[in-house]
């Protein structure tokens, strides 16, 4: 990842080239913002396809356009890395998955609801913005179930507390 001032050097070909302007402060901060996660010699080959390619200064949005490729690597990588910090620690409600199965103890129906956990397993292996992560107000509502490959665990999760010793004891059995 790249510091500010990191970036405001590998960007000044463009400011030279189309102004000082160019990359006023808002501008400038918008597309640290998008871009931060980048390294230098990433940073260094936009900023070179900017200048073969645009005869006049290009929008941000055609920047991070050109852009994309290099943030979906940059992307992987992290969630890589993520996923190998995860390994060291797995998450005791999801372990690991990323889901998590729950019955609405309000709905005598009993209907199953999917949801996102909110560890890095969540995070980085459940895509969609659609998908509800598991919060605080969700455990009081919802009975958690999981039923993975080897057994699980199904308890009601309104004690936060509750969730981590049960699925603990789950966990040694597996």
């Amino acid at each position: 990842m790249l510091s500010r001032e990191e970036f405001k050097t590998a960007c000044r070909p463009l400011t030279q080239t189309w102004g000082e302007n160019y990359l006023e402060n808002s501008k400038f901060a918008l597309l640290y913002s998008k871009l931060k996660e980048l390294n230098t010699r990433q940073v260094d080959s936009i900023v070179e396809s900017c200048l073969l390619e645009f005869s006049y200064a290009p929008s941000l949005q055609k920047i991070i356009n050109l852009a994309r490729g290099e943030l979906s690597l940059a992307f992987e990588n992290i969630k890589k890395t993520k996923l190998e910090e995860l390994e060291k620690s797995p998450c005791v409600k999801c372990l690991n998955t990323g889901w998590l199965d729950a019955i609405d103890e309000q709905d005598e129906a009993k209907h199953v609801y999917a949801f996102k956990c909110d560890c890095l397993a969540g995070h980085y292996k459940v895509s969609g913005d659609n998908v509800p992560v598991w919060n605080r107000a969700d455990r009081a509502r919802f009975t958690a179930r999981y039923l993975g490959s080897g057994g699980g665990f199904y308890m009601h999760t309104g004690d936060v507390d509750s969730l981590v010793d049960g699925a603990i004891k789950e966990v040694e059995k597996i």
